[in-house]
């Protein structure tokens, strides 16, 4: 493959891994559904094929493993990216690459100095209070509970979603989740 062949495929990676990060994290905070919430379709999936090992549980019970896989998977769709635009700027390129890509971080402290300038960076404590404003918001979504916009009481609410939605056996290792969390500096 010819030089140029190269630097066209990375630019075609470079733009579906651009167009896939928009179509996902393009309106954070907001999603149709949230990435760390389980979906009644996912619980039925794990349970018709029977996964039922203690990991698969960890899977759909507990916010801080599927915030960890979800940061895996968009950490790994930047650190394709990243290649791909290094291939890009390879010598002969001229021409800059638009767009950016979410990468994700526990804290602020984590984030290394020399990032791209097309990374756009989020925290755990972004992708949580997304969470939290996601439970607060979200209306008809069968099997979880809906806040009447005049209820005062939120962490009453909070405490009855994340049991819905996780589990009750699960429900104070997620609140303590969440909790620290949102104190994340």
């Amino acid at each position: 493959m010819s030089t140029h062949d190269e630097r066209e495929a990375a630019m075609l990676q470079w733009r579906k891994l651009v167009q896939a990060d928009k179509e996902e994290l393009g309106d954070f905070p907001r999603f149709t559904v949230h990435p760390l919430v389980v979906t009644e379709d996912e619980k039925r999936n794990l349970f018709r094929m029977c996964m039922q090992s203690a990991e698969d549980r960890d899977r759909i019970s507990k916010i801080s493993v599927r915030y960890e896989e979800y940061k895996k998977a968009v950490n790994r769709r930047f650190a394709m990216a990243r290649y791909y635009r290094e291939q890009w700027e390879q010598p002969g390129g001229n021409d800059a690459l638009e767009g950016t890509i979410h990468c994700i971080y526990d804290t602020p402290n984590d984030v290394p100095p020399d990032l791209p300038s097309y990374a756009r960076v989020l925290t755990r404590k972004d992708i949580v209070q997304s969470l939290v404003q996601f439970a607060m918001e979200q209306k008809g979504i069968p099997g979880y509970p809906d806040r009447d916009a005049r209820e005062g009481d939120v962490p009453s609410f909070l405490r009855a979603w994340v049991t819905t939605v996780y589990g009750a056996e699960t429900q104070k290792v997620n609140l303590n989740f969440i909790d620290a969390s949102l104190k994340d500096d």
